[in-house]
């Protein structure tokens, strides 16, 4: 079982050898589960938060971000900066992070204190109104949407490297640097979403330099037994942080030399990493029958083999290189890296052997012994659950969770009335994606360890953690919130919000316990045309060219520019704001039953109420900017030559003094 802040036994043995080359003894930590009901899977792992990390955290709200590349960062940025405006963000028990949610929660939760989170996070602006593009008539750069503050995070989807031709070529550079193909992409990861941050960087041997631990009584543990151990430290009065990622593995112990391939849920912590479920007939992806789960291990312990193995628990590991942020970070993202094992070949000759997958070893703790630890390669998070909302519920004092999820589904009805939204909704409600064909949403059927339909082995299959009875409910309810109750077109009108108190169902595969009921608040990632008219017609008109908004989609959503950056913060942390009564209710011990009254009957805050009618202003706010995109080009030289004197004198640098402008 696990225990309260377990004290950890680790040794760094260091023999002028380098880095890369190591040892430690640490203990295995295997979670508490009962027999489960679906082919003998695991059950309830039994975990909490406040075994690891006690807070004051009114409500036990644990608020998920969901996958979506560089959008979901730049809306996480927004999300997390209207919950600090409010005042909630030191509240939150857990953070659950997914993909692009990853991106942007590792650098939050892991911050220098030489960083400010007012430039991390960037300003909040509660009158929208008042953003503009205006760089050179304009010192207000609060909201000045082509201007990214100093170590702001939205810098990171800006940078030129950060779109699918340069990350393409850089590969063979870095495999004629000799990191191999399996921690390139961590490499990647680490050097554009990290290392702006001083959360990345590398040995002679290209490991990783730090490890990561929790606070500084963890740190010190870890420290005292481990001499010149560097780690990053989490920042003080951050959040529990679960960051999920998936491993490939196999499936079906009645056939072992025919078994289906798929992937189960990983999480790692501040304090603890691996497969906390005990998934049945599951087996590493290799062949060779290694069985998974069962418990954790240290994060800085993990991607390593057993040298040693005491009666109690205790172990020696052997580490090909530390593991870091980076590591986690790209494990979590690791998307484009199966899009490059698929398609670069047909493009470069020089890739046609490698492989992107990141590849780690892994060993279970159900049945560890000396010499387990086998490779295992990684797979995004977001390919089994991009939600985080299973991985949240593992943890059973987490009462109320916040969903932001971002996808390229809009709302919308089908010609029969059906509600189609985002597909991974429904798999949480033991559902499949919507089914264009049929009109409807198939039920997953059950599964067993002999399933031979190798069409319904697909990750999602096992992700049913809340009453099916209650999907329709939520499906009403989004489209209902998205029609302002009927009475606007679909995607007109206020953000799309639901509270619902859902029922939640055993599930043996991820280790959640049953039998109880959490409060989710549903916040769903469509347009609300309350906001488009807060805005000024110059904004507007640069909206007008984006019709998908907030469905991006540039290139693979990696490169953004700092304008779209900005928008979408801005808009995610408009979204918070305009319902901040609900979020609000949501910390209240009480529950958020009050609150959502208050929203159905239209009382809800509206903190940004601002004008409406601006609407018909879009085509002369274009002719505007037009006009204004002319007078600025001649001033581009000028402009180039202060920024040059901005970095050496390090100041803050305006990303773009013109919309859609590349940083330099």
């Amino acid at each position: 079982a696990m225990h309260h802040r377990p004290t950890l036994l680790l040794l760094l043995l260091l023999s002028g050898q380098a880095i890369a080359d190591l040892s430690m003894n640490t203990k295995l930590r295997p979670t508490a589960s009962s027999p489960g009901k679906n082919g003998g899977v695991g059950g309830a792992t039994g975990l909490r938060v406040d075994q690891f990390q006690q807070r004051n955290t009114p409500g036990n709200v644990g608020v998920a971000f969901s996958g979506g590349g560089s959008e979901a960062l730049s809306l996480t940025m927004g999300r997390l900066r209207a919950l600090r405006y409010l005042g909630l963000l030191d509240q939150v028990k857990a953070i659950s992070s997914v993909s692009g949610g990853t991106w942007a929660t590792v650098p939050y939760t892991y911050l220098p204190d030489s960083i400010s989170d007012d430039d991390f996070l960037g300003p909040m602006v509660a009158d929208q109104s008042t953003l503009h593009m205006d760089g050179l008539f304009n010192s207000d750069t609060s909201g000045q949407l082509n201007y990214l503050p100093k170590n702001n995070l939205g810098y990171v989807p800006t940078q030129p490297g950060m779109d699918i031709v340069a990350l393409t070529a850089s590969i063979p550079i870095l495999l004629a640097q000799g990191i191999p193909s399996t921690r390139i992409w961590s490499h990647l990861i680490g050097n554009y979403v990290l290392e702006p941050f001083g959360l990345s960087a590398w040995d002679s041997q290209w490991c990783p330099t730090h490890s990561y631990c929790a606070d500084s009584a963890n740190c010190a543990d870890i420290q005292a037994a481990n001499p010149g151990l560097p780690l990053h430290q989490m920042r003080a009065g951050r959040p529990f942080h679960i960051m999920n990622t998936a491993m490939f593995i196999q499936a079906n112990e009645e056939s072992p030399s025919n078994p289906f391939s798929y992937e189960v849920g990983v999480h790692s912590t501040q304090y603890q990493m691996g497969i906390v479920s005990s998934p049945a007939a599951t087996y590493i992806d290799n062949g060779q029958g290694v069985p998974v789960g069962g418990g954790t291990i240290p994060p800085h312990a993990f991607n390593s083999k057993i040298t040693t193995l005491s009666s109690d628990g205790d172990i020696t590991v052997s580490q090909p290189c530390p593991f870091g942020l980076s590591d986690i970070t790209g494990a979590s993202s690791a998307a484009p890296a199966e899009l490059f094992k698929n398609e670069i070949p047909k493009w470069a000759k020089w890739t046609d052997a490698v492989g992107l997958d990141p590849v780690y070893s892994y060993f279970p703790v159900d049945g560890a012994t000396v010499g387990s630890g086998t490779d295992a390669k990684f797979a995004d998070g977001g390919t089994i659950d991009n939600t985080g909302v299973c991985a949240m519920l593992q943890y059973e004092d987490i009462d109320n969770i916040i969903s932001f999820v971002y996808d390229a589904t809009a709302i919308s009805k089908d010609a029969n009335g059906q509600v189609i939204l985002n597909g991974n909704y429904p798999m949480l409600f033991g559902y499949q994606q919507y089914d264009p064909k049929t009109g409807q949403y198939p039920p997953y059927p059950a599964w067993t360890a002999h399933d031979t339909d190798n069409t319904l082995l697909t990750e999602s299959r096992f992700n049913q953690v809340f009453d099916a009875a209650q999907f329709q409910e939520m499906l009403d309810g989004l489209y209902a919130a998205s029609t302002n109750n009927g009475n606007s077109p679909v995607g007109s009108g206020a953000p799309v919000f639901l509270q619902q108190n859902v029922r939640v169902m055993d599930n043996s595969w991820w280790g959640v316990k049953g039998d109880r009921t959490v409060n989710v608040l549903w916040v769903y990632s469509d347009m609300a045309t309350d906001w488009l008219d807060t805005l000024a017609p110059a904004v507007q008109a640069d909206m007008a060219l984006k019709p998908n908004f907030p469905h991006i989609n540039f290139l693979l959503g990696i490169y953004l520019d700092a304008t779209t950056v900005n928008e979408l913060a801005h808009f995610a942390s408009w979204i918070v704001n305009t319902k901040a009564t609900l979020f609000r209710a949501m910390f209240d011990p009480a529950g958020p039953a009050a609150a959502l009254e208050a929203a159905n009957n239209g009382a809800g805050v509206d903190n940004n109420a601002r004008p409406r009618g601006l609407r018909g202003v879009a085509l002369a706010g274009l002719v505007v900017a037009v006009v204004a995109l002319v007078v600025v080009a001649a001033a581009v030289a000028v402009v180039r030559r202060r920024r040059g004197a901005q970095r050496a004198a390090g100041e803050a640098v305006p990303m773009a003094d013109l919309p859609y402008y590349r940083v330099e």
